[in-house]
C-alpha cells in the first residue's frame, strides 16, 4: 500500500470514529458563549479544572 493510500484511509477511518461530546459554555462581560467540544479532559480538582481544545478555524 503505497503512503498516500494509507494516509487517507487512516483519515477515513478517524473520520467515523465516535467520541464523546461536551458542550462547554461561559459568560462573562463579553456576554455568553459556548461550542461543543470532543477534546476535553480534566486537569486539576483544585482549583476544578478542565482543558477544551478549539481550533481557531
Amino acid at each position: 500500500m503505497q503512503l498516500d493510500e494509507q494516509r487517507l484511509r487512516f483519515r477515513d477511518a478517524m473520520a467515523s470514529l465516535s467520541a464523546a461530546v461536551n458542550v462547554v459554555t461561559t459568560e462573562g462581560e463579553a456576554g455568553r458563549c459556548g461550542i461543543t467540544a470532543t477534546a476535553v479532559c480534566s486537569v486539576t480538582d483544585t482549583p476544578p479544572s478542565v482543558m477544551v481544545c478549539i481550533n481557531a478555524n
